[in-house]
């Protein structure tokens, strides 16, 4: 039979399976007479710390003697084999007595008092759990040993270990899986930094480029201005020249025209005014309409 200090490690989460069996956790584990055992009842549901969070230690934990005797000291250790705490005056008497029982110092007992509180059978209430079945992990007393049934996971007689040796075996489970987690989390380390690697070449690459297209539209546009300035001067070219065409047309042609018009009407304003009115129908014809019709004629 298990002594009650080879029971006190228990494994702090029941959710741990067999590599290669189903990893999904069950909600409560069987006992061998088929009633439920749910995590709590058998195995600490709370871890009994947060990473980072500080231990309470500021309330004090009193002797069980000292408690049945209405006093109050404070305890120093706990026996686990008694399942006791003693102050330091009990202590002494405890170890007098039992000096193969383990015991820790009360700060340990704190500390890990879910995991090494000892964990009676739900049935046979004055019996703890002793062994457990390496397939299904069901958990039974030495009076549920009596009362055995097939594996709930194979079907055949259960594969039972020591609650140590159980634990042993799951841990060996989680130490592979551990082991697994560290080699992925490896892997996927090593790829963020080549994907940071890839991000940071990739913005190179992308600043590369638009730098390449600023210069590359620079050069175009200093061309195409180059282009306009060289056809705006040509343009500018031609058009001088026609204009110093069209100046010259006025002023040699046009301007010329005008003068001799201008000397011809004053020149037949003044025939009008000298003619008499019974000289002026035979007049006419010669010196007003076939010299104004020619001079007009001319300049058309």
């Amino acid at each position: 039979m298990q002594t009650q200090n080879q029971l006190y490690n228990l494994p702090q989460q029941p959710q741990f399976v067999p590599v290669g069996a189903n990893l999904q956790p069950p909600m409560h584990y069987e006992t061998y007479d088929n009633t439920a055992v749910y995590p709590d009842q058998v195995f600490d549901a709370v871890p009994d710390k947060v990473p980072g969070s500080k231990v309470n230690n500021s309330s004090n934990i009193s002797c069980d003697v000292c408690i049945k005797k209405n006093k109050n000291a404070s305890a120093v250790i706990y026996c686990g084999s008694c399942d006791k705490k003693f102050c330091s005056q009990h202590k002494q008497f405890h170890g007098d007595m039992h000096d193969d029982h383990q015991t820790c110092t009360i700060q340990e007992y704190r500390a890990n008092a879910n995991k090494m509180k000892v964990r009676f059978c739900d049935k046979h209430g004055d019996q703890p759990y002793s062994v457990g079945c390496r397939d299904c992990l069901s958990l039974c007393c030495v009076k549920c040993l009596s009362g055995l049934k097939n594996c709930t996971s194979t079907g055949a007689s259960h594969k039972l270990l020591s609650i140590e040796e159980l634990f042993a075996e799951l841990m060996k489970d989680i130490n592979i899986l551990t082991s697994e987690l560290l080699n992925k989390e490896g892997e996927l380390s090593s790829l963020s930094k080549k994907a940071v690697q890839s991000i940071s070449e990739f913005e190179t690459e992308t600043d590369t480029f638009i730098e390449l297209l600023h210069t590359t539209r620079d050069e175009q546009v200093q061309a195409i201005t180059l282009e306009y300035q060289r056809l705006e001067t040509q343009f500018m070219t031609q058009r001088k020249a026609r204009q110093a065409q069209m100046s010259k047309f006025l002023e040699e042609e046009i301007d010329g025209a005008l003068s001799m018009i201008h000397l011809e009407r004053l020149r037949m304003e003044a025939k009008l005014e000298h003619s008499h009115q019974a000289s002026f129908p035979s007049n006419y014809i010669v010196y007003f309409y076939y010299e104004v019709f020619l001079l007009v004629k001319s300049q058309t």
